[in-house]
């Protein structure tokens, strides 16, 4: 099949129009499906609440449940995501605010040790550095960061994928608020 040489330029265009919708298509699909993927395997939570991560101390291991009793935030993490670093710094100003209720188990992915010392040397935030490489792969996680955080009880209270900003932490500050006023009341 021959094209006439006046519609190769609209040929040309058509068909990049199209195989840039196509991409742009399936990178979406492929992403929500990551998504719901991960959802699936996080179920009710209970695996990841009880899953052993090696404490970065090489001696100790953490799990979210030996903090029953407060919120603990689970937040799949490394080195050579920014994102990751932006999280960090948001999600440390909504710990420093709080009272002793709420602990974070920032499990590195993928990381490199020396890195994730000489990260934890720069950056004195108050959390638990773990290993968090196998749970990370057995959920599916679609990426770092990627943070489920577990209410007092033990149940998902939030789970959050990506890093946007400042209103990724809104949603954390409002449920533990809630939490305290809630508290508060039921205290005489």
């Amino acid at each position: 099949m021959k094209i006439d040489p006046k519609y190769f330029n609209l040929f040309a265009v058509t068909i990049g129009v199209s195989g840039i919708a196509a991409i742009f298509y399936f990178t979406i699909s492929y992403t929500a499906n990551q998504k719901m993927g991960f959802i699936e395997n996080l179920g009710d939570g209970r695996n990841l609440y009880e899953h052993a991560f090696p404490h970065r101390n090489g001696v100790d291991t953490l799990r979210a449940k030996d903090f029953a009793g407060k919120f603990v935030v689970i937040d799949f993490w490394a080195t050579w995501s920014t994102p990751s670093m932006g999280s960090h710094e948001k999600l440390w100003a909504v710990v420093r605010q709080s009272t002793d209720d709420v602990v974070v188990l920032a499990a590195g992915v993928k990381d490199n040790p020396e890195l994730t010392a000489e990260y934890m040397q720069e950056h004195p935030y108050n959390f638990q550095f773990v290993e968090g490489s196998d749970a990370f792969h057995e959920l599916l996680a679609p990426g770092v960061p990627t943070q489920v955080t577990f209410g007092p009880d033990g149940s998902i209270v939030d789970v959050r994928l990506g890093f946007r900003g400042n209103d990724n932490y809104d949603e954390l500050r409002e449920i533990l608020r809630e939490f305290r006023r809630n508290r508060a009341q039921e205290d005489p």
